[in-house]
């Protein structure tokens, strides 16, 4: 009998090491994911830890947006101060071509009396100044003729000054008169 327990507790000891043997492997895949617990611990202790320093010391946030918003507190002042300038300049520049556009017309009324002048001391007869233009349509124009083209005198205003300064208007004409 005693061979037989002996084979018996030799059978049971392979058996325990079998068993051991499986509860290693067990005990190992459980270390690894206790190593795996603990790496997402640590990785969401430092995004915690990170969310509560922006939240309650945001000081690198806030250096941040503080060189944003001093930039753009710089860029607001220059506009601030470089906007009644232009403003001032726009006025001057609006002032001096209205004070062109006056002399213009003056030369134009001038150069239009002296020619109607010229004109009637002429005794020969000649071609109406309609037909004048048509045929040079560099030549000044008479205000009439102006009016009837444009209808206001806001209109032959405009049409005194260089059209790069201005807006363009309505570019339609009546039919049958020529514009210069």
């Amino acid at each position: 009998m005693p061979l037989r327990g002996e084979r018996e507790l030799l059978a049971q000891n392979k058996e325990y090491e079998v068993k051991i043997s499986e509860l290693r492997l067990l005990i190992d895949e459980k270390n690894e994911e206790v190593e795996k617990l603990k790496d997402l611990c640590v990785k969401q202790r430092e995004e915690l830890k990170a969310l509560k320093d922006a939240i309650l010391f945001p000081d690198v946030m806030n250096s941040q947006l503080q060189v944003l918003l001093e930039k753009q507190g710089f860029e607001l002042k220059q506009a601030k101060q470089v906007i009644p300038c232009f403003k001032k300049q726009v006025t001057s520049l609006t002032g001096q071509l209205q004070c062109l556009a006056e002399d213009l017309a003056e030369v134009k009324a001038d150069k239009h009396t002296s020619r109607t002048c010229f004109d009637e001391h002429l005794s020969s007869p000649r071609t109406p100044i309609s037909d004048q233009e048509a045929a040079n349509p560099l030549e000044y124009r008479s205000p009439d003729c102006m009016a009837s083209d444009y209808g206001s005198p806001d209109e032959m205003f405009l049409k005194d000054l260089n059209p790069c300064l201005i807006p363009c208007f309505s570019k339609l004409k009546p039919q049958g008169t020529i514009v210069p």
